[in-house]
């Protein structure tokens, strides 16, 4: 299950973390933010090992959704060499979120 993160916690976690970190920014009242949470519990089983996964509500961390400039709930932000990597935002299917992370992440 992905760890939740928060403004105090989110930046030493990126840096600290030799794996990629897939971090889900959401909202809990958002639609679109559960129907892709199926799609990404998924793939933390079949990444597992490879790829870290966080959570991070963007109602509870304002600072975070400046800093990150997150405009809409779920954007998915992938860091790589502890920097961003690739974004999505908005809903997205199965296939194209394996596509989202193999085109990231070498070896994947």
């Amino acid at each position: 299950m992905a760890e939740k993160l928060n403004d105090s916690t989110f930046d030493a976690y990126i840096n600290e973390n030799e794996l990629p970190v897939l971090a889900d920014f959401y909202n809990d009242s958002c639609i679109p933010c559960k129907r892709i949470s199926p799609i990404i519990s998924k793939a933390e089983v079949q990444y597992s090992g490879k790829i870290n996964f966080v959570k991070v509500n963007c109602q509870m961390c304002p600072k975070l959704v400046e800093k990150y400039e997150i405009t809409s709930a779920p954007t998915l932000v992938l860091f790589v060499d502890k920097k961003e990597a690739n974004r999505h935002c908005g809903v997205i299917s199965a296939d194209a979120f394996d596509l989202f992370i193999k085109n990231s992440v070498k070896g994947e």
